[in-house]
């Protein structure tokens, strides 16, 4: 029995394992005008390489997302233990100055980003109490925000260099420990996640005391205990009615669980990326300096997330997907017309209209999605799936943050035209307005298929009322 500290404090550790998620994203934007000093390649290929640093990581989170279920029997804190020593060793990987290191280093990286972004609120749905487990599976996300935000703050320290073709562009760079700290701080909460895990939090998840339990009654062959009276008792060793067997339907093909699957889909095609990770490429940077806009979405981004987390432990999930995808539609066809302003030409201005209107719409944008979408999606698929299910929509998250991350940059790169302002606003025009209509099949598809998770179920096994009607333990 843990009191309701104990249980914040725990699952504020387990969270602490997806800070390098949100953090590792970010690092090569921060370091992208210097990356051919570094490295030693030629300032014209800096686009190309930055887009390769940069994807490995969704590549390599999308392609372990799928066996994550087939370790996840080893125990998730023996799991996390092992990602947080990985994630160490992949930081020290990427203080050599070396294209091949780099590479290696973003591939594990990579790796246990996917990982952990299932292991991280899957551990939480586990050992959380059905009144609690709404908000602390949000801290996992609350973490790669703060992840995004350090990255931001980290790359206020690195020149910018704005002319890559010059022939000097690399007089100024002094060859020091300046960029190699950046790859250093995922690995400090990575360590600090070790320590804790191994001196106070010494618990493995229930999932695999209830495993271990199983197979224990599994060599019974005393015929008076019946199947059902064996997953009665098996299940009343664990905290809460969590415990679920993973080895049910894995097709690829099935209906109910690519529909649960979807809802990672969808967040993703709101345009969330194109906002937090590329603002600082809008029009706008002409009238502001280049890292204002993005850090104050990150900004906005990281303050929203907390209350998000009140949100999900008080309110309906269903509701918060539609509002969500409604507004995020709004807000992507306000940024189209905004974007979509040919005739205005380069008259913008900080004081104009326009540039107003949007800021306004990319910050309410960004308010909706950290309280609705960017939380919930997390929470909601922790709470109706299982460790396989989870790993398959785990990778349809990846996969298609991974393509909706590769085609607007390639667009841009493939097209001689896209270094003018004019061609700039054509494309991120004609993507909102893509991510809007998205949305609004988002919008519909909550209303046909997603159901409610079992906290507001109206059915509930004896063992989910007891879960959900506790007070201060489990």
């Amino acid at each position: 029995m843990h009191s309701n500290l104990f249980l914040f404090l725990w699952c504020s550790v387990i969270a602490l394992g997806n800070f390098h998620y949100g953090y590792s994203l970010n690092e090569i934007d921060q370091i992208s005008n210097i990356t051919p000093c570094i490295y030693n390649f030629l300032p014209g290929s800096r686009e190309w390489y930055n887009l390769l640093f940069t994807q490995i990581i969704p590549m390599m989170a999308a392609l372990v997302s799928y066996f994550v279920y087939k370790v996840s029997p080893l125990g998730k804190r023996k799991i996390m233990l092992f990602i947080a020593a990985t994630v160490i060793l992949s930081s020290c990987i990427k203080m050599f100055r070396s294209l091949s290191t780099l590479i290696i280093g973003q591939m594990i990286t990579g790796a246990c980003t996917g990982v952990s972004s299932i292991i991280c609120p899957l551990f939480i749905a586990e050992i959380c109490p059905l009144k609690y487990r709404g908000g602390y599976i949000g801290l996992a996300q609350l973490f790669i925000t703060i992840g995004i935000m350090t990255s931001l703050i980290t790359g206020l320290t690195f020149p910018n260099f704005s002319e890559p073709e010059n022939k000097g562009y690399c007089d100024d760079f002094d060859d020091q420990l300046s960029w190699r700290y950046l790859f250093i701080v995922p690995a400090i909460p990575s360590a600090i996640q070790i320590i804790l895990l191994l001196l106070f939090f010494k618990e493995e998840n229930p999932n695999f005391y209830g495993r271990r339990a199983s197979s224990s009654y599994q060599r019974l062959e005393e015929d008076s205990d019946p199947a059902e009276d064996r997953t009665h008792s098996l299940n009343m060793l664990l905290p809460q009615e969590v415990y679920r067997e993973t080895s049910g339907d894995k097709s690829l093909f099935n209906i109910s669980q690519t529909q649960r699957c979807l809802s990672q889909f969808f967040q993703q095609l709101t345009g969330i990326n194109m906002i937090i990770y590329y603002s600082h490429f809008f029009k706008l940077h002409n009238d502001m300096n280049q890292l204002n806009l993005r850090l104050l979405v990150g900004l906005c981004n990281f303050v929203m997330t907390p209350i998000s987390l009140y949100i999900a432990a008080v309110t309906r999930r269903k509701p918060l997907f539609l509002i969500g995808f409604m507004i995020c539609a709004a807000c992507n066809t306000m940024l189209f017309q905004v974007f979509d302003i040919e005739e205005l030409g380069d008259s913008i201005s900080l004081g104009s209209l326009y540039t107003i209107f949007a800021i306004s719409f990319i910050m309410l944008f960004i308010i909706a999605f950290s309280l609705t979408l960017g939380t919930i999606t997390w929470v909601y698929t922790a709470e109706v799936m299982n460790d396989w299910e989870m790993g398959i929509a785990n990778m349809t998250h990846w996969s298609t943050n991974f393509m909706i991350n590769l085609l607007p940059t390639l667009a841009a790169l493939l097209d001689p035209s896209h270094e003018t302002d004019k061609n700039q606003d054509r494309y991120t025009g004609i993507f909102f307005l893509l991510y809007s209509g998205a949305c609004l099949c988002g919008f519909f598809f909550t209303i046909v298929y997603v159901k409610e998770s079992i906290m507001y179920q109206k059915q509930r096994t004896p063992i989910q009322q007891e879960s959900l009607s506790e007070d201060s333990s489990f």
